[in-house]
């Protein structure tokens, strides 16, 4: 837990923010409970985090202090406890990841059943379609029009 570390632990993380995802850990300075911002949680309840990363500082503010792991920065950092807690995670993460991809020929199927039901309910021909029966349309509209002129015609005789 967050709430557990002090001067000179270890904090892991995974750095989000540019193109590739970044496995990083820096050396805490200083963690220490912080008033929360939101209403509705108890004092030290978060924690602020001040790290040095690679020679710079980083500080990182109201970290739920009852957690091992956390987002900060909405998805910019993963930030861990311990090196467990992280890769705990990020299996998670890599197994929902996986279920994603396996499921995509059975949800493209879906996709396609759902498309079929939906024009079974409500037919609408696409562009292609209604355009021929336009065509048909006319051409049935002329030879009523002739039709209609023929049949005057031998009224008239």
């Amino acid at each position: 837990m967050f709430s557990n570390l002090s001067k000179g632990n270890v904090l892991y993380g995974l750095d989000l923010s540019g193109d590739k995802m970044i496995y990083f850990n820096a050396t805490i300075e200083e963690a220490k409970p912080a008033f929360p911002v939101n209403m509705g949680q108890l004092p030290g309840s978060v924690v602020d985090i001040t790290a040095i990363r690679d020679g710079n500082t980083l500080s990182f503010k109201q970290i739920p202090s009852n957690s091992a792991v956390a987002d900060y920065g909405n998805k910019t950092f993963i930030l861990a406890d311990s090196k467990d807690a992280l890769v705990n995670y990020v299996n998670a993460k890599l197994q929902a990841s996986r279920n994603i991809v396996n499921s995509y020929d059975e949800h493209k199927k879906l996709v396609e059943q759902y498309e079929d039901v939906l024009s079974q309910i409500n037919p609408n021909p696409n562009g292609a379609e209604l355009k021929e029966l336009k065509q048909q349309f006319s051409t049935m509209q002329s030879q009523f029009s002739e039709l209609m002129t023929l049949l005057k015609g031998k009224q008239n005789t």
